[in-house]
C-alpha cells in the first residue's frame, strides 16, 4: 500500500543523481527533523500572498497552489513488479507535488506504483484530504463517478 514518504527516505533508498536533487538540498534532507519546516502548508498571510500573486500576475482568483505529478523511474522490484510499470512501460513510482507562486513545494505525495492512475494517487493523497481546512472551510467537492470537481464558495 502506498505511504506519505519522507523525501530523505526516497533519497536513502536511491541514488541522488538518479532523483536529480540538486547537491544543496542533500544535507537539509538528510534531518528527519528539518521536513515539517520545509514542506509545509502556507499560513494564512502566505495564502493571502500566493493567491493575490495568481490573481494580479495570472487572472486567476483563489489559487494557492499548483499540483502536478510524476513518475520516478525505480529498478524492477522484487514484490509485485508488475503494479509498478507505468502507461509508458517502465517501472516507476508516482510523485505528487504542489508548489506555491515561487515554485516552493507545499507539499509532497510519494509512493503509489507506477500503474495507478493521476487520479486515485490525487484522492487518496494528503492533501486532497486537507483541502477543505486548507482553503479556510470555502471549498466545497463535487464527487462524481469519473472527477472530482473543486470549486470555492
Amino acid at each position: 500500500m502506498a505511504h506519505h514518504m519522507m523525501l530523505n527516505e526516497l533519497l536513502d533508498s536511491s541514488d541522488e543523481e538518479d532523483l536529480n536533487v540538486m547537491p544543496p538540498l542533500a544535507p537539509i534532507l538528510d534531518d528527519d527533523d528539518d521536513a515539517p519546516n520545509i514542506i509545509k502548508y502556507p499560513t494564512q498571510l502566505e495564502k493571502e500572498e500566493i493567491a493575490n500573486f495568481y490573481l494580479q500576475q495570472k487572472g486567476f482568483p483563489g489559487v494557492i497552489g499548483a499540483i502536478d505529478g510524476s513518475h520516478i523511474r525505480i529498478d524492477k522490484p522484487v514484490e509485485d513488479p508488475d503494479s509498478y510499470i507505468n502507461r509508458k512501460q517502465y517501472f516507476s513510482i508516482h510523485l505528487q507535488g504542489t508548489v506555491n507562486h515561487n515554485m516552493k513545494f507545499i507539499d509532497v505525495f510519494i509512493g503509489y506504483p507506477g500503474s495507478v492512475h493521476d487520479a486515485r494517487v490525487f484522492r487518496n493523497s494528503t492533501i486532497r484530504h486537507d483541502l477543505h481546512e486548507l482553503c479556510g472551510g470555502k471549498l466545497k467537492m463535487k464527487n462524481n463517478v469519473k472527477k472530482i470537481d473543486f470549486y470555492k464558495t
